[in-house]
């Protein structure tokens, strides 16, 4: 991160700011997280509760899908706040959620 200069603040002030402002980030990344895994799980649930009715199989499938794609948005937007590279190892973890929930459904 650039550092900025302020008329009137000093560096002290500069690095608590910077400081707090890396807080805040990371405070939104984990409401984002808990957030959009709550989502995620409740669509798993759901598909789970659709896969047992006659001729819903194709509907379970659809909301197995669409976990997938919010948690991989999940994911996007958690790296963009954080300011990190998109590939990481977080991203076995991110998949590891639909991808266990496609299982137990299916």
């Amino acid at each position: 991160m650039t550092q900025i200069q302020v008329q009137g603040f000093s560096p002290e002030v500069m690095a608590k700011r910077e400081a707090l402002d890396r807080v805040r980030r990371r405070v939104l990344a984990i409401g984002l997280m808990a957030v959009t895994l709550k989502l995620t799980v409740g669509l798993i649930i759901f598909a789970r509760v659709l896969v047992d009715d006659p001729g819903k199989h194709g509907n379970a499938v659809g909301l197995l899908f669409m976990a997938g794609v919010v948690t991989a948005l999940s994911y996007a937007a958690v790296r963009f706040i954080l300011g990190g590279r998109l590939l990481s190892p977080w991203l076995v973890l991110t998949a590891a959620v639909p991808i266990a929930g496609a299982i137990w459904v299916l």
